[in-house]
């Protein structure tokens, strides 16, 4: 019983480690596109200003 309690635990604290790896995968891409549009939108404003 012991067992297999530690065993689900250990489980549900693999599932969480994933969701967090694949949210942090997200924000990293959302990070990348956010520079690249502030680039160009800073250049394009320069241009408009």
């Amino acid at each position: 019983q012991e067992e297999k309690k530690k065993c689900e635990r250990k489980r549900e604290r693999e599932k969480n480690q994933k969701k967090q790896q694949q949210q942090g995968h997200f924000l990293l891409l959302l990070h990348l596109v956010i520079c690249l549009l502030f680039m160009f939108s800073s250049r394009d404003l320069r241009l408009i200003l």
